[in-house]
């Protein structure tokens, strides 16, 4: 009975996989990756926070107190604006700016704010006096907190009561939206500036994604096939185990190292991240940033824009195409290892590998060409719409995942996409492993493409034979 070509390769795989990860190379670059990413991103954060701190000890002070010269019609109380912002700060009253300098005199956390009118137009100026160690940029941060909340002054000036003014404070949100006519009004259809950014952005992130997996990855690949094909064991291994089989198994494991290590960088990033942001959060919650929103000095429309976004406003991550897009990640990974591997096959020593790797290189970078778009035009978009694209397995695989997860994508497409890519997987893999049979025992330089289509034309007639 004929021999399964595929037998074997689940102990192939096995033996690769523990080889791979237990590879001197593997270990420490995914350690000394994971070690910098857990210690280093909290140790840079806390470098920033300690700078900061630094600074501000030195150099620069909170306002804790305010003398106000308001020299317009009517009258405010200054002290409302603590509700909206820089609730430690004491407003005082001048009838000058020399007066205010005299309360202020010894005061190294004081300025004076100045009220004025020219020309019907209201002026808002800060001033340091002599004695503060308030530097100008928390001046002109706070300068520019009280001309966005000036509105509530204007209307205690104007003697309004206390439910107008409420009412004229409300936050107001803003939005633009797209009214299409395709048979009718699609009001639905709507899309916010944030989904139309995310819709170009996370599909090019995983674009690059895939493309930087696949050069590191692509290249141990076609190095451990080569560096196998000179092993003394070689023909021993061949009378025991299908070639099919051998670079199944070796494909499998080199992916299957690839996304364990990525996996544990992920985890790594995210210990980080979440390091950092404790760090940073203490230094925010102790009042050492100034930018932030709920500290008062945010510029004006920030803190509207980040309620949005907190909110969720304009997530457009569709949760049912995750599956599907993972799915088609790990086919096209499998797609272009496999080209890798046919690399490694043409190659009879590391020398080749220069020549032979221009293959899956090459196929890399002319689709990762295609998928961009150069022609602008009406395409409001960096990523080609050219629907052939979805179909077509080397750019399928930069494409689609992305379109899959922004839901961009009809399931039909998506199906078919994946079963293109499938194929094309099954397909690769077994030319690889027909061009890895035929040139095991290969010593020579690297065949042309018209020797390598000759040899494959006579293996298959000697079969049929």
């Amino acid at each position: 009975m004929k021999r399964n070509p595929l037998s074997g390769a689940g102990k192939v795989y096995a033996f690769s996989l523990k080889h791979t990860c237990f590879s001197k190379g593997w270990l420490v670059s995914t350690l000394t990756m994971m070690a910098f990413l857990i210690i280093g991103i909290p140790l840079i954060c806390g470098i920033i926070v300690a700078a900061a701190s630094s600074d501000e000890k030195k150099s620069d002070h909170q306002i804790t107190k305010v003398a106000v010269v308001d020299e317009t019609p009517g009258s405010a109380d200054y002290s409302t604006l603590s509700a909206h912002g820089y609730s430690d700060v004491t407003y005082l009253t001048a009838d000058s700016v020399e007066d205010a300098a005299e309360q202020l005199k010894d005061q190294a956390s004081g300025v004076i704010l100045r009220v004025t009118m020219a020309d019907a137009n209201y002026a808002v100026t800060v001033y340091l006096p002599e004695d503060t160690d308030v530097s100008r940029s928390k001046a002109s941060s706070y300068a520019s907190f009280v001309t966005e909340h000036f509105n509530e002054l204007l209307m205690q000036k104007a003697n309004l009561d206390t439910e107008t003014v409420q009412m004229l404070t409300q936050h107001i949100s803003t939005d633009t939206a797209e009214l299409k006519h395709e048979g009718g009004e699609n009001p639905d259809e709507d899309e916010d500036s944030l989904t139309q950014v995310m819709e170009m952005l996370i599909p090019f992130l995983i674009m690059m994604l895939v493309y930087m997996m696949v050069i590191f990855y692509g290249q141990s690949m076609s190095n451990s096939v080569m560096l196998e094909k000179t092993s003394k064991l070689m023909e021993t291994m061949l009378t025991a185990v299908h070639p099919a089989a051998l670079l199944t198994g070796k494909l499998f494991a080199t992916a299957t190292a690839a996304v364990l290590q990525i996996l544990v960088w992920m985890v790594s990033a995210l210990i980080g991240t979440l390091g950092g942001a404790i760090i940073l959060l203490k230094m925010v919650v102790s009042g050492g940033l100034d930018s932030l929103p709920g500290t008062g000095t945010t510029p004006p429309g920030m803190d509207a824009a980040m309620e949005e976004i907190m909110q969720g406003n304009g997530m457009a991550l569709h949760p049912a195409g995750l599956l599907p897009a993972l799915l088609m990640l790990a086919l096209g990974f499998l797609l272009y290892l496999s080209l890798s591997g046919l690399a490694g096959a043409l190659a009879a020593k590391t020398e080749d590998l220069n020549k032979t790797n221009i293959i899956f290189v090459f196929v890399l970078l002319g689709s990762m060409m295609l998928c961009m778009n150069f022609n602008g035009g009406s395409e409001d978009s960096i990523l080609s719409q050219a629907a052939w694209l979805n179909y077509f397995p080397f750019t399928s695989l930069l494409l689609v995942p992305g379109k899959m997860l922004m839901g961009s994508i009809t399931a039909g497409t998506a199906i078919l996409s994946l079963v293109i890519m499938a194929l094309s997987v099954a397909l690769f893999v077994w030319i690889a492993a027909v061009v890895y049979k035929l040139l095991v025992l290969y010593r020579g330089a690297p065949p042309s493409p018209a020797s390598l289509i000759q040899m494959l034309k006579e293996n298959r007639s000697r079969k049929g034979e």
